[in-house]
């Protein structure tokens, strides 16, 4: 279910985004140990989407 305008907008101030043309939507599909690395990754950092979508550090995607 889509977001309230709203709601968007809270969560944009609650994350103090200043530029709202910087903010992109982006789909990713990722299977059952993608998921779980993720999981795992997300327990060692605060920005585990940036890091991996964004900045591609390999967090925890290693054997």
């Amino acid at each position: 279910m889509p977001m309230s305008t709203m709601s968007v907008i809270n969560l944009l101030n609650r994350l103090k985004v200043k530029e709202v043309g910087a903010v992109k939507e982006q789909v990713v599909d990722f299977g059952f140990n993608e998921g779980l690395a993720l999981v795992k990754a997300s327990m060692k950092s605060t920005t585990v989407l940036t890091d991996i979508f964004i900045e591609k550090k390999e967090l925890c995607f290693g054997p």
